[in-house]
């Protein structure tokens, strides 16, 4: 054993689980949580010499040392010869009571947990104060923020200069009172989320439907991910004049809650929870889907996405459940075109969880995690045909009339006609081999199935004796288990099963188990049957067949009149009564396995077929098994009982629905959404189970009378009506509850026979499918059966087969036509750890949602996620690439509004930037119009990678081009130019703000808040969108030209390793179509004196003077002397008008004062009065 800080935690773990047993409570009461997760850790860490034990810096010590050590103690002290395992106790007792002797968590400190709570509660504290006209809550909270603060960062540093990450994450945490959190208040303050809601809408209504989280769980850094993109399209829209419901819903039913609470109580099968009581069980549920809703609801307010969770639709209220039940007796009356049940109960095979006793549909096998690889056994078996067996063969040489081998007569040809079919009686026995990939199955077997076209061959072993058929393309696998394998002649799949071919069962005891009314059945089984699906792809040509564990076996069976008969119970094991002399089955579960996942059932069967020469090999395998999506139990394909949507029938129509809608990534539509519907079974929609909608059926004991209700309206129609009056469904709160068990207790009436309701709940998909429908359902109001459809919808892929399919499934079910519940969807990818791994507790790389926003903020994670590749596309979750994000979109434009807020005037100027004649500002507004109409564009069809990639573009030519070549501008003379610079870059943060405020809302209300002016929106959500911008299409272009030359340029300078600071005389070009200040611009990025029009280069070219003349040396100089001034003056913090001293440890060079140009120029530059030469230091100081 290896373990070492993880020890300590283990040992008191599991010695509190233990006395907690002797007491009687339940594992589940008691948890210990490892840090790993949170900031400053949960459980106390191991110390050697007062610091942190660290693997990485070495002296961790391992528990077995630390045994072998103290034993060793204990060896030299003892005086008598100990046995060694009593050393070894001695020696593990002695570290457990040095465990013991500190308390767990010790060094535990919670304080930073403390301080996300206390930070987010602000809004909610002002409210408070507000309606209880009491300021003191105000006070109070902040003095509880600034004791948290001072009481923490008094004991921990924070800026620690051997820590950068951790200084970089506490300053963050320090600032978050001052940006997000304050435009959190701001909203909250000023309604600015309902005031979006009432604005005139004249573009009309858009419907967003949120898909219903279950916060029975913790929300993470991929729900923040995926709310990201539900709430971009719908601040859109409302900017667009949309009015758009976007009301928040609860998925508050089914087995993910079921087993939280099981987990919770102890439970591990249905037996339990019922002997636990239905009704406590699920009120148990009830309350579990609640856990965790605060938190939800905290994570989606800060991370800006705005729904209404003030009215959510929650799918256990009376109110939905009805409404759920009114889609379900609509459908049920509903037929197909052919005229069958659309709503039917069958006996047919489905995924079985043996850990939940409920079956699952075909959709909820393509869940995430669904299918893993699992280890498994294959098994040729023999069966075993016995003497005197009949079979038509092939005859084809007259000197084969009788089959001699080893000489031994193995089969005589009866009345031969050569080359036609003859029948031979077989003097041997034959085995039949037959393939199996589920030797589980082996004791369920009444038949093997052949393909009717397929030949099969006789064999002959003179090594083994014995003869063999299978089919002739099995042949060369065969004789690699036996090479002296020699074949006898050849039959036909159709004539074994015209002879009746039969043989002996390899278990017997299914006929002394049949119920008496399939004894006659027997008859019939043990027999050989031809079968379409029969190949010889793999195996042997010849399946075994269990028809309770596999579809085609079942249709087989019900074909054939074969019995029908389950081996294996509910909950996986064998029942009573199958065992033989050789092997106890009764009680074993048959996916049972062993640490190692080897299927020692499945081995133990092979094991006895071996033992009674009844298997001709075995092979191991590695493939992938369904799994619970929810338990993550095996499945079992098993017979039973259920009810159905006949979806099968309604496929062309949901194929053509398909059509109608818009998928992003547009490839889902025709392939893994189109791909599904076309290959679309008939779903199973009921559940075993408790806590769920319960499926509205009522029927007589025979199932011959039935009634669908649709409510409660017609629970009061078809009710008994009794002396003793007979309650409608109600808790023992006498609260209306439609839930098991109170529902169960009312007894209907129909022709005079007493109807009971099934004892099946729905499907929980079902639940979220219906709520187009049942979200706005009123208990006993009529339903609304043409609700609109959701304008847009987003979730991961993975709700193809999940909630994007059951609406979609709903709507046609309803309908005779193709019908659509949504009109554009955006299909998510998955989100992995920075490494592409999955995210998981047992690897530790789960990412909080608050420890980014603490981080990077929720804006940055957003931009993040939108800009970093499609939609749909798989992410990467890294911080350094948000820290990249933070460093190229977020702090140049806040160092944009920064360096405006530094030069902006007190008075609103009057001049238009659209009037100026200022090419960077043409150029600036042109590019931004371009800008703009690629954001429109991607959001009018639902991509949201490319506007975020123009916005970044933008944003870095914006501040590196517009800014820097600007940056005179802003301090110029001349008053005209300056307000022209001025208002064109308030024009454009303006602009920029309304622009990014779908995609990064509260950066877009920073930056509004920064610029707007009285008679301005009050909030930048509170504005329309911009429709009417234009593009200069030749300011783009010839600045891209003087552009081009300027790289042209500075490539030369670097060839020959001239400073730009150093100027140059001239740059000669080819180009003489670029107006003067195009190529002023182009002398100054370049620092050259003059540019020359050169007829003899052709466009494009360039060619750079590069000699230095005296006089362009001393100008280099002084700027030198610029860099290193302006330099200092950004270390002391200094603004634009602060004028200084500036001393310089340089002597003063020649041309400072013979040169009064560049002596004026340059104290002028760098805002000094004077210049010190020859001083002890560098230094500025303010006059």
């Amino acid at each position: 054993m290896s373990t070492h800080m993880n020890t300590p935690a283990m040992y008191i773990k599991n010695l509190v689980l233990e006395a907690l047993a002797n007491l009687g409570i339940p594992e589940t009461a008691f948890t210990v949580e490892h840090p790993g997760e949170l900031s400053h850790g949960d459980y106390a860490c191991n110390v050697a010499m007062g610091q942190k034990m660290s693997s990485r810096l070495g002296g961790v010590p391992l528990v077995t040392d630390m045994v072998e050590t103290v034993a060793e103690e204990v060896r030299e002290k003892s005086e008598r010869q100990t046995d060694a395992e009593i050393i070894d106790n001695i020696a593990l007792g002695a570290i457990k009571f040095a465990i013991l002797r500190s308390r767990p968590g010790s060094d535990v400190s919670d304080q930073v947990t403390n301080i996300h709570r206390i930070l987010y509660r602000f809004p909610e504290v002002v409210q408070s104060a507000a309606e209880s006209y009491g300021p003191h809550h105000i006070v109070t909270y902040l003095l509880q923020v600034a004791q948290e603060f001072n009481s923490y960062y008094g004991a921990n540093k924070m800026v620690d200069d051997q820590d950068l990450s951790t200084t970089a994450y506490r300053l963050r945490l320090a600032r978050a009172l001052q940006n997000e959190e304050k435009v959190l208040q701001f909203w909250a303050e000023h309604n600015i989320f309902e005031k979006t809601l009432e604005r005139e809408a004249p573009a009309g209504e858009y419907h967003f439907f949120e898909g219903p989280p279950t916060a029975n769980g913790r929300p993470g850094i991929h729900h923040v991910a995926a709310r990201g993109f539900k709430d971009l399209i719908p601040r859109y829209k409302t900017m667009r004049g949309y009015r758009v419901h976007r009301r928040a819903g609860w998925d508050t039913h089914g087995l993910p809650v079921e087993l939280q609470v099981e987990k919770e109580l102890g439970l591990t099968s249905k037996k339990q929870i019922q002997e636990y009581g239905t009704a406590l069980f699920n009120q148990k549920c009830r309350e579990s889907v609640w856990t965790y809703k605060d938190e939800w609801e905290a994570v989606t307010t800060r991370m800006g996405y705005w729904l209404d969770m003030d009215h959510p639709y929650v799918t256990y209220t009376n109110d939905y459940i009805e409404g759920v039940w009114s889609v379900v007796k609509k459908i049920s009356e509903r037929k197909s075109a052919d005229g069958r049940d659309l709503l039917y109960k069958d006996f047919k095979i489905l995924p079985w969880c043996t850990r939940c006793g409920t079956g699952l549909s075909s959709h909820e096998l393509n869940q995430p995690g669904a299918y893993q690889d699992v280890k498994d056994v294959t098994a040729y078996v023999k069966f075993k045909m016995p003497i005197g067996s009949e079979i038509s063969m092939f005859a084809s040489e007259e000197k084969y009339v009788d089959f001699w081998e080893n000489s031994v007569l193995v089969g005589q040809v009866q009345n031969p006609k050569y080359n036609e079919k003859q029948k031979v009686k077989m003097s041997k026995e034959i085995f039949i081999l037959a393939w199996t990939t589920t030797p589980w199955t082996l004791p369920g077997n009444v038949a093997l199935a052949v393909g009717k076209d397929i030949n099969y061959g006789i064999y002959f072993s003179k090594s083994k004796n014995e003869l063999y058929l299978f089919a002739r393309q099995f042949e060369e696998a065969a004789k690699k288990e036996i090479e002296d394998l020699v074949l006898l002649n050849t039959t036909k799949g159709e004539w074994l099963e015209s002879d009746k071919v039969s043989y002996e069962p390899l278990y017997p005891f299914i006929s002394d188990l049949l119920p008496i009314d399939q004894q006659s059945k027997l008859e019939n089984a043990y027999q050989v049957y031809a079968a379409d699906f029969v190949t010889t792809t793999d195996g042997t040509g010849i399946v075994h067949i269990a028809p309770m564990y596999g579809a085609d076996d079942f249709d087989l069976a019900t074909a054939h009149d074969l019995p029908k008969f389950h081996v294996v119970g509910e909950d996986g094991k064998y029942i009573d009564g199958c065992d033989t002399e050789t092997l106890k089955l009764s009680g074993r579960y048959v996916k049972e396995s062993d640490d190692a996942g080897k299927p020692t059932f499945a081995i133990d069967i092979i094991n006895d077929l071996t033992a009674r020469e009844l298997l001709f090999k075995k092979e191991n395998y590695v493939h992938s098994y369904p799994h619970c999506w929810r338990c993550n139990t095996p499945l079992l394909y098993y017979a039973r009982g259920s009810w159905y949507f006949r979806m099968s029938a309604l496929r062309a129509q949901l194929l053509a629905a398909n059509e109608n809608i818009n998928w992003e990534p547009d490839h889902i539509k025709s392939g893994r959404f189109g791909e599904w519907l076309d290959g679309i079974r008939d779903w199973a929609i009921s559940r075993d189970r408790f806590w769920g909608t319960p499926l509205p059926v009522w029927q007589n004991a025979d199932g011959s009378k039935r009634v669908v209700i649709g409510g409660l309206e017609d629970i009061k129609k078809y009710k008994i009506r009794e002396i003793d009056f007979s309650p409608l469904p109600h808790n023992e709160h006498y609260e209306l509850d439609f839930h098991k068990p109170y529902i169960d207790e009312i007894e209907l009436q129909l022709d005079g026979e007493k109807l009971t309701r099934v004892s099946e709940v729905m499907d929980v998909w079902l639940d979220s499918g219906c709520m187009p429908y049942a979200q706005s359902h009123v208990l006993g109001m009529q339903m609304d059966w043409s609700p609109a459809p959701a304008d847009f919808i987003a979730e991961g892929a993975d709700q193809t087969r999940g909630w994007f399919y059951t609406m979609h499934a709903i709507a046609n079910l309803l309908n005779d036509t193709p019908t659509n519940n949504y009109n554009n969807v955006v299909c998510l990818g998955l989100l992995m750890a920075a490494d592409g791994t999955k995210m998981s507790k047992s690897k530790g790389n789960i990412v909080s949602p608050w420890e980014v926003f603490s981080k990077f903020g929720a804006d940055v994670a957003r931009f993040w996620f939108y800009s970093v590749n499609g939609p749909g596309e798989t992410k990467n979750f890294d911080e350094k690439s948000l820290d990249e994000v933070n460093k190229k979109v977020f702090n140049p434009l806040r160092n944009v509004v920064s360096f405006y807020e530094m030069y902006k005037l007190d008075e609103v100027l009057s001049e238009d930037p659209l009037q100026s004649t200022n090419v960077l500002d043409q150029w600036i507004l042109s590019l931004w119009a371009q800008t703009h109409e690629t954001i429109t564009v991607g959001l009018d069809t639902y991509d949201m990678l490319t506007p975020t990639r123009a916005i970044k573009d933008f944003i870095s030519e914006l501040s590196t081009w517009y800014i820097r070549r600007s940056r005179d501008r802003f301090k110029s003379d001349d008053t005209n130019d300056r307000n022209y610079a001025l208002t064109t870059t308030r024009y454009i943060l303006k602009h920029i703000a309304i622009a990014i405020a779908p995609f990064t809302p509260f950066l877009a209300e920073e930056i509004w808040q920064t610029l707007r002016h009285q008679d301005d929106e009050i909030s930048v959500h509170l504005c329309d969108w911009n429709t009417n911008i234009s593009a200069s299409l030749w300011s783009l272009e010839d600045m891209h030209i003087a552009r081009s030359i300027v790289t042209l340029g500075l490539e030369a300078r670097q060839k020959v390793n001239v400073k730009v600071r150093q100027p140059l005389q001239s740059l000669r070009i080819g180009e003489d179509n670029l107006g003067k200040e195009y190529l002023d611009i182009i002398c100054d990025e370049l620092n050259v004196k003059q540019i020359i029009i050169d007829d003899t280069l052709s466009q494009g070219q360039a060619l750079l003077d590069t000699v230095i003349t005296d006089d362009l040396r001393d100008e280099g100089d002084m700027r030198e002397i610029v860099r290193s001034i302006q330099d200092m003056r950004k270390t002391a913090n200094l603004v634009p008008s602060d004028v200084v001293t500036a001393s310089l440890t340089a002597s003063e060079p020649a041309w400072f004062s013979a040169n009064q140009v560049l002596h004026d120029e340059l104290l002028q530059t760098v805002g000094a009065r004077e210049i010190v030469w020859g001083a002890e230091e560098n230094k500025v100081e303010k006059i």
